[in-house]
């Protein structure tokens, strides 16, 4: 279908109205500032997506948990169409009337739209540059995971990092890392970078935020929102282990293949049942799809989880059909019926031989 004005005009439109869709569209939205806030673009309550009311990002939105920008039209299009944006756009043309305008009021339209996108795309440049240096400076200011609240953290979920040929380096630990979550509070964390498997250029940090309990064990803190990305992560990787080659992604042997899940912790369980395996971590589900490899790369092992839930299996379906799209080789490995993941797997696997020592 032909549209008489440009998709960046009809989000200029929206931008007009920014204020009365967002409360409309997204009852969950809370108004703070120069902000709205909601737990994610589909509209849930919470705090990870802000979309900006004015200046030169307006209409642009930011999903922290994601480390994505959305725009005005993919609310609309969240909220309303389910992710279709040509429906959104159809929808955008009959509320404004676009359909009617003047050629005079098109060029018009254009124009503004054409001056917002370049303020727009010149704010997002310099923001995403400024958060990559700080999310870096923060990975950087981490200290070895080795004797740390980390270490202890990762053993409590049966991974002994000791049990690798290699010591794992991309770990690190710090003591108070800031958390929107908490109130702005700094709270203990486990940092990890998130890096350009290509380039090697550092996208983004990872952080798993931590309890530290009066007994001694360390957890996952109870929070909505434990792990979050800082900075870029769309296309980036986790690595965790350089396998037996010990070199780093973009030197990897060729032909070799890949431990790859979409968590650290899964990814570091199925490392440990084959330790001479590179291991690698994609952020999220919807990241598995987009992530960037080295050209020599053999194929990946998909960790997979036992996931009852119709949404992350339709995530993880959709990510595996995109990797095919993209010629990219892969084997998907689960843990045995009723287990749920590989972390559930390995622990239980500990158990058993605890209990044969035992015995």
């Amino acid at each position: 279908m032909s549209h008489p004005v440009s998709i960046d005009a009809v989000k200029a439109k929206l931008n007009d109205r920014l204020d009365d869709l967002m409360a409309k569209l997204c009852p969950n939205a809370v108004k703070v500032g120069n902000e709205w806030e909601m737990g994610s673009i589909r509209g849930e309550p919470g705090q990870s997506f802000k979309m900006n009311r004015s200046g030169k990002k307006l209409g642009l939105g930011y999903d922290f948990a994601e480390g994505r920008y959305y725009d005005i039209l993919d609310v609309v299009a969240a909220a309303k169409f389910d992710g279709d944006i040509g429906d959104a756009i159809a929808w955008a043309i009959a509320l404004f009337n676009l359909g009617r305008m003047t050629p005079a009021e098109i060029r018009e339209q254009e124009e503004k739209a054409k001056r917002q996108r370049a303020e727009a795309e010149k704010g997002q440049a310099e923001d995403a540059e400024a958060v990559r240096r700080k999310a870096k400076g923060l990975y950087l200011a981490g200290e070895p995971w080795e004797g740390s609240p980390v270490e202890r953290y990762l053993l409590g979920r049966r991974i002994d990092l000791k049990r690798f040929d290699r010591s794992p380096r991309a770990l690190r630990w710090h003591g108070r890392v800031w958390n929107r979550e908490a109130g702005g509070v700094e709270l203990p964390a486990m940092l990890a970078p998130i890096v350009d498997a290509i380039s090697g250029e550092h996208l983004g940090t990872h952080r798993t935020w931590l309890d530290l309990l009066a007994d001694g064990r360390v957890t996952k803190a109870a929070l909505r929102e434990p792990k979050m990305s800082w900075g870029a992560y769309r296309g980036g990787v986790i690595p965790l282990l350089r396998g037996e080659s010990g070199k780093p992604l973009k030197q990897m042997p060729a032909d070799e293949w890949v431990i790859c899940a979409e968590g650290i912790e899964n990814a570091l369980s199925a490392a440990l049942m084959r330790p001479q395996r590179r291991a690698i971590a994609a952020v999220s589900l919807s990241n598995l799809a987009e992530i960037r490899l080295p050209p020599q790369l053999g194929g990946l092992f998909l960790v997979a989880d036992n996931d009852t839930k119709s949404g992350p299996q339709r995530q993880f379906a959709r990510a595996c059909a995109r990797l095919e799209e993209r010629g990219v080789r892969f084997q998907i490995v689960r843990p045995p019926e009723g287990i749920k993941d590989f972390n559930d797997w390995l622990a239980a696997l500990e158990r058993q031989a605890e209990q044969g020592r035992v015995a």
